[in-house]
Parts: C-alpha cells; sequence; structure tokens
C-alpha cells in the first residue's frame, strides 16, 4: 500500500471529513453504476450508494488495507440493493437471477467488482493526464483502434502513438505496480478485441 492511501485510510477510520470526501468522490461513481445493474434505476441507486456510505460514517468498522475497505463497500451496497429489491416486493423477476446467499461471494460478482474498480482507478489516472493523451486513451477505450482515433482526432498516426507512449509513462508513474499490471492487462484485452 503507497503512504496516500496509507493516509486516505487512517483518515477513514478515524472519520476525517476530507479523507470521507475523497473517499465518496473516488468510490460514488462506480458504486452507482455497479448498484444500478440491479435495481435499474439511477436515482434508487444513488439512494442505496448514500444510505451504505452514512451506515458507514456512523458505524466503528475500521479497516487495515484498502481492499477491504473497498470489499466492504461493493458488499454492502451488493446487500441494501437485495434489501430494497424485497422492500418493493419485486423479488419475482429479479431475485430468479441472484442467489440470495451466495451471490457476492461467487467468482462471477467478484471479478465484476474488480471490474468496476478497475474502470475507477483507470478513468481516475487517465483524467489527470495531458488534453491530447486523455483524448487518445478515452477513444480507445470506447473501442475505437489506433488508426480511427488518428482519423477521429485528425492527427497522425505516429503522432497517437507518441500520446500513447507518453500516456502509458505518466500512468506507470503515477499507479502502484498492482494499478498499473490491471491497466495492462485491461488495455491488452481492448487492443485484441479492436483491432
Amino acid at each position: 500500500m503507497n503512504i496516500k492511501n496509507e493516509q486516505i485510510l487512517k483518515g477513514v477510520n478515524e472519520k476525517d471529513k476530507q479523507s470521507w470526501q475523497f473517499l465518496f468522490d473516488h468510490y460514488y461513481p462506480s458504486l452507482c453504476s455497479y448498484v444500478e445493474r440491479f435495481l435499474k434505476d439511477t436515482e434508487m441507486a444513488q439512494d442505496v450508494v448514500q444510505e451504505v456510505f452514512i451506515g458507514l460514517w456512523k458505524s466503528q468498522q475500521q479497516f487495515d488495507d484498502v481492499k477491504n475497505l473497498t470489499y466492504y463497500l461493493y458488499k454492502s451496497c451488493y446487500h441494501r440493493s437485495l434489501n430494497h429489491i424485497r422492500n418493493q416486493k419485486a423479488r419475482d423477476n429479479k431475485l430468479e437471477s441472484i442467489d440470495d446467499k451466495n451471490a457476492f461471494e461467487s467468482e462471477e460478482v467478484y471479478e465484476e467488482t474488480l471490474k468496476e474498480e478497475i474502470v475507477r482507478l483507470l478513468y481516475h489516472h487517465i483524467n489527470k493526464l495531458p488534453t491530447q493523451q486523455k483524448e487518445v486513451l478515452l477513444l480507445r477505450l470506447k473501442g475505437y483502434g489506433w488508426t480511427e482515433i488518428a482519423e477521429e482526432l485528425d492527427i497522425s498516426i505516429n503522432t497517437i502513438k507518441t500520446y500513447r507512449q507518453r500516456a502509458f509513462k505518466s500512468l506507470s508513474a503515477q499507479m502502484n505496480v498492482s494499478e498499473l499490471f490491471v491497466a495492462i492487462l485491461f488495455f491488452s484485452v481492448q487492443m485484441f478485441s479492436n483491432h
């Protein structure tokens, strides 16, 4: 864990408002996206995620690792989503596709959680890049091929390659080893799926 994560974690455990704002800003969008897949309603998803943060703030829960905190947030959102579905008496269709007791522990849901985190981390770091580098990577994430990106931005393929190399160099400086490894895997999958 890097020093920044340790500081944020310490702040979260000690109920420091600035650390909690940082936590909220970084997890809120991906948690809303995650919950919306269950509830199929943006506003309800936002309400559920806010309830999770409020519940965590009021609790005495302590975390010694960012991974544990992340897992806790996703698992809490998952369980609150189920409760919300139950309260709306919509168990029939939605709960049939979700194993009430074991779904969060299943590999499929765990993989989905990791994907959400990968996307959140990537966008967080990509948004810090200079404009041209950011545009190149965001178009790549949307499924554009390198030639299509060059055409879209009206610049040469060699310039695209330069921006790409600079972007990856910047990302490697910003991200810790595990995040970087996951980002490389993610872009590799994109590369093979979008020639």
